[in-house]
């Protein structure tokens, strides 16, 4: 399987889902020495986990002031291309 795809073309979907949830509830638990998944998303994990991104958490709580909000909008280069009409 190539690292960068998702699911191989003969893949079952419904069987992936569960390994993957298998493989969530183990790298929580701290019980994942060697993950069956793709490092990309093994690593984004980590990396999560590096920063303190609580996982149960749905939605982020990001707090910027109007001058930010208008500094990134003004700045942002993939802003301009793809603002609203």
């Amino acid at each position: 399987m190539d690292h960068l795809i998702a699911l191989d073309a003969c893949a079952s979907p419904k069987l992936e889902r569960a390994k993957l949830e298998y493989e969530w509830e183990q790298f929580i638990s701290g019980n994942n020495t060697s993950p069956s998944i793709r490092p990309l998303i093994y690593d984004s994990w980590k990396r999560c986990l590096e920063q303190n991104v609580n996982p149960f958490q749905s939605k982020t709580f990001i707090r910027l002031s109007k001058e930010q909000i208008e500094e990134y909008l003004s700045t942002n280069l993939l802003y301009r291309i793809l603002k609203p009409l």
